[in-house]
């Protein structure tokens, strides 16, 4: 039998003892209650936080794209251990649609630079890379929407290194210059 019913059922239940107890009871759902509400406030708080980091995030992103299209510029990054060069803007660049924002930057230097230029540009990739320069440029041939040359200064730096300080990223930004 319960405290409770056994009061009321005048067994000799100590009065104290079973007020202390109700009092408890009470002092421990409201602590929990409290805890549950504070749980609440901060995942309200670190979701509100987190969706104004995303939107700061995206009005960045749309500055740097608006920056990059009002100069004529296209972007480029490359990932260094996937070999993926993601490209925006180079359609303004070589006046084509890109259909393809990521590809393999072996492909794209086969299939875009001219072939008299592949080498220099390959070898200033590997200077900077392996830290002889302090940044990527280049001024080179590039295939543009009707299959003929455009030339084009790119330029580019490494952004991201590891541990050991070998270079993960390299990016940068094209321009015409006919």
């Amino acid at each position: 039998m319960g405290a409770a019913a056994a009061h009321a059922a005048g067994h000799g239940v100590d009065h104290g003892t079973w007020w202390l107890g109700e009092r408890a009871l009470w002092a421990y759902g409201s602590s929990a209650l409290l805890l549950v509400l504070l749980a609440a406030i901060g995942i309200d708080k670190r979701r509100r936080q987190h969706k104004a980091h995303i939107n700061a995030l995206r009005q960045r992103e749309d500055r740097l794209k608006l920056s990059l299209w009002g100069s004529g510029d296209g972007f480029w990054d490359w990932d260094i251990a996937s070999n993926e060069i993601h490209r925006e803007g180079l359609d303004r660049v070589l006046g084509m649609h890109d259909p393809s924002a990521v590809m393999d930057l072996s492909d794209w230097k086969a299939g875009q630079v001219h072939p008299d230029d592949l080498q220099a540009v390959n070898d200033r990739i590997y200077q900077h890379v392996n830290g002889h320069t302090d940044y990527y440029e280049s001024e080179h041939r590039l295939r543009d929407a009707n299959g003929g040359w455009v030339w084009v200064i790119a330029r580019g730096k490494v952004v991201e290194r590891d541990a050991n300080g070998a270079p993960l990223r390299v990016a940068g930004t094209v321009r015409n210059i006919e």
